[in-house]
């Protein structure tokens, strides 16, 4: 499979959401036998909730996104797109892959409707079967570096 890269620098959140609906486009366009995954990577601050909520925006999620660090994971009802499902997971807390198995993640990702958004996806690298990683770098207060891999 064809590997591509794609960098961003971004001056505040509203540019870090539009590099998140950038994102939606690129999945649109992936021929998906399960569902899609997406891992987010960077320090505390560095704008992974931002660039889910460009991401839900594109999809037409109606609801209000925050940070599921206590909640751990969060659905939401797909309004446009080939997705039914959008999952926005924060691994920060979590010691073992495991811990996820119990969620009910292997479930989760069997199903082609499902586009799952996995913040701190770093932490079980081996794990993690991912379409794309994300990782943001605080460059200053406002600037953002956004890589984009498809693996």
């Amino acid at each position: 499979m064809e590997r591509k890269t794609f960098t961003f620098v971004t001056h505040s959140p509203d540019e870090t959401k539009q590099i998140g609906a950038k994102l939606g486009e690129l999945v649109e366009e992936l021929d998906n036998k399960r569902a899609i995954i997406i891992g987010l990577n960077g320090v505390l601050g560095a704008g992974k909730t931002e660039l889910v909520k460009g991401m839900a925006h594109y999809f037409g999620v109606q609801e209000k996104i925050l940070s599921p660090t206590f909640v751990i994971a969060k659905e939401f009802k797909v309004q446009k797109g080939p997705f039914t499902n959008f999952w926005h997971f924060d691994l920060y807390r979590f010691n073992e892959f495991s811990d996820l198995i119990l969620l009910g993640w292997k479930d989760l990702i069997k199903e082609k409707g499902n586009i799952i958004l996995v913040e701190w996806a770093d932490k079980f690298k081996k794990q993690l079967v991912t379409d794309y990683q994300v990782s943001l770098k605080v460059v200053s207060e406002t600037e953002r570096s956004i890589i984009i891999k498809k693996e």
